[in-house]
């Protein structure tokens, strides 16, 4: 399926008919407030006033004459890859600390005029995040705009990036959603590496209102002809084989590997990145994701961490406003488990897993759904859209008697279901449907952890914020209080009264607490900008005056932040 194809199908799905395509309102933008004023520093290689066939093809992927720019491998418009495409970042006057300009790129473009608006600089990037086609609509300006025109707009908090030798970060985003829409991408992300990459730890943070943020990878070459850029679920046309499963991400949670194991990318392998995200606001929402990735170098490693998701795709939720309980076994075995989770939408009320005993009946449970492994007690709900995720120590290994002394023929599923609308539900991607999966990650067979230390950095790094350069934080430190710095609560969910926790692993020169809502707005300041030693706090906090509903406490430790989700229950 090409591009046109493709985008054609993009409107009719979305329902956004215009004159004129979104290229060809980012052509209006450059003609009109860059001028020659874009190019004045020898940085491009184009004329701005070429008719639009002729300036697409020299934008598109064309190599930058600025030598720090063509070193780091941008081009002037690389579609799928804003903080690639050097145009954009030579106007997007840090609309984002991805698309912060090096010294060495050059000064700030319109030079010795106004920089765009924050609108312009959007449809820019939205034009080349979803692929940079020369025909079509692949954004809705008027939802720009109310974005950016809505004081109250809330953005993800970019946590600090890996320093240079131990990895890198993707950010993914933003991506618009109209009040009451729901969408889930792909995109293709290609890393460029000369060697075998082994990823020993992801950390991601996204919009709580993500269904999900996952990984796939293209094995194999073949994610070498697959398009650049967004693509919506239903308009991937990949080829069974084409790319494997690594994981879902929990949001805020680092996903550490055991040491002497990693995930393998190869050279001819591309992340696939997977979005799903829901708007139940009457706002426009923007998504985004960051991912950090760290790396150890490569033979660290002696075992590949592989990833699994089984489903039921065979079953029927009749609307009778009763419960209904799907139980469904898993062929798996001789492997070792090291993070299990599952995934299902909105009508499941609880999901449990079990090892399966020989006569095919249920035997050890391994995975409650309502259980908070994060906070270690069972809130007593099941989160759909963040179900918990069991993390084994240091494997659960199904080749030997861990099923109370005997050993499991594989597994078993339990779900429990309560559809009260008004049609039966049956398997599909939307929220609106239902699912029943199992989530897991593995190793092949038994391993033992080897007894020599897992490989540390050695380079000293001091990171300074791009946009804000006021703000200088060593690296060092924020990589080691992203896996030690704690926030919890106790009762969650909470009927008025509970308890906040948090661990300082060092010394704080500013802490702060709040509790906002879901839009951001700040609700409470429990602690504003004290300086604290390191050490564990907690102290009791009353939330009857607030309704029932999801919230989210914001720890902010010399500028880092950590969240954690609290639901007050009536």
């Amino acid at each position: 399926m090409n591009n046109l194809i493709k985008m054609l199908i993009f409107t009719m799905l979305t329902g956004n008919v215009y004159a004129q395509s979104t290229y060809e309102d980012v052509r209006a933008i450059l003609t009109t407030k860059c001028d020659i004023a874009c190019h004045g520093d020898n940085s491009f290689s184009f004329n701005i006033t070429d008719s639009a066939e002729t300036l697409y093809d020299s934008l598109l992927n064309a190599k930058p004459i600025n030598p720090y720019a063509a070193g780091n491998n941008y081009a002037l418009i690389s579609p799928g890859y804003p903080d690639r495409s050097f145009l954009l970042r030579k106007v997007a006057n840090c609309i984002s600390a991805d698309l912060a300009t090096h010294p060495d790129e050059g000064a700030l473009m319109p030079e010795n005029a106004a920089p765009l608006a924050l609108e312009d600089i959007e449809l820019i990037r939205q034009w080349i995040l979803y692929g940079a086609p020369d025909t079509g609509v692949v954004m809705d300006k008027a939802l720009i705009q109310a974005y950016y025109q809505n004081p109250s707009r809330t953005k993800v908090e970019r946590p600090t990036p890996p320093k240079s030798c131990e990895g890198f970060q993707i950010h993914l985003g933003p991506i618009f959603y109209a009040p009451g829409e729901e969408k889930e991408y792909f995109i293709k992300y290609d890393l460029n590496i000369p060697d075998t990459l082994e990823i020993i730890s992801l950390y991601s943070i996204f919009n709580q209102e993500s269904h999900h943020f996952g990984y796939n990878k293209y094995i194999n070459n073949t994610g070498v002809n697959r398009p650049q850029g967004l693509i919506l679920e239903g308009m991937d046309d990949t080829m069974p084989g084409d790319k494997v499963f690594i994981g879902f991400s929990e949001n805020g949670k680092s996903n550490d590997l055991p040491n002497g194991t990693a995930f393998f990318i190869n050279p001819n392998e591309s992340l696939d990145l997977n979005f799903h995200l829901f708007n139940p606001y009457g706002i426009p929402l923007a998504g985004e994701a960051y991912v950090n990735v760290y790396t150890q170098p490569k033979g660290f490693a002696s075992k590949e961490v592989k990833s699994g998701i089984l489903h039921n795709f065979f079953f029927a939720i009749p609307n009778n406003s009763q419960p209904t309980i799907i139980n469904y076994d898993l062929p798996i075995e001789l492997v070792s488990l090291i993070t299990l989770t599952s995934h299902a939408h909105s009508t499941c009320t609880n999901f449990d897993i079990y090892l399966r005993n020989s006569d095919g009946t249920k035997g050890k449970m391994i995975y409650d759904g309502s259980y908070n492994y994060l906070q270690g007690f069972d809130s007593g709900v099941y989160d759909y859209q963040h179900p918990p995720v069991i993390y084994f120590e240091p494997f659960l290994d199904l080749s030997k008697p861990v099923n109370n002394g005997t050993v499991p023929e594989g597994l078993i599923m339990e779900a429990t279901y309560f559809n009260d609308g008004s049609d039966t539900l049956y398997f599909g991607v939307t929220t609106k449907d239902e699912m029943m999966a199992a989530v897991f990650q593995y190793v092949d067979s038994s391993f033992a952890i080897p007894a020599n230390a897992p490989w540390t950095p050695t380079c000293i790094e001091t990171y300074i914020d791009p946009c804000f350069k006021d703000t200088t934080i060593s690296t060092a430190e924020i990589v080691n209080s992203n896996h030690n710095i704690s926030l919890n609560t106790y009762p969650n969910p909470s009927s008025g009264n509970t308890t906040i926790y948090y661990h300082l692993p060092n010394a704080a020169g500013s802490v702060k607490l709040d509790l906002v809502n879901l839009m951001g707005a700040r609700l409470k300041t429990f602690i504003d900008g004290e300086n604290q030693p390191a050490g564990d706090y907690s102290f009791a906090v009353n939330l009857e005056s607030n309704s029932a509903g999801v919230y989210l406490l914001r720890l902010q430790v010399d500028g880092i932040l950590f969240t954690q989700k609290l639901i007050v229950s009536r």
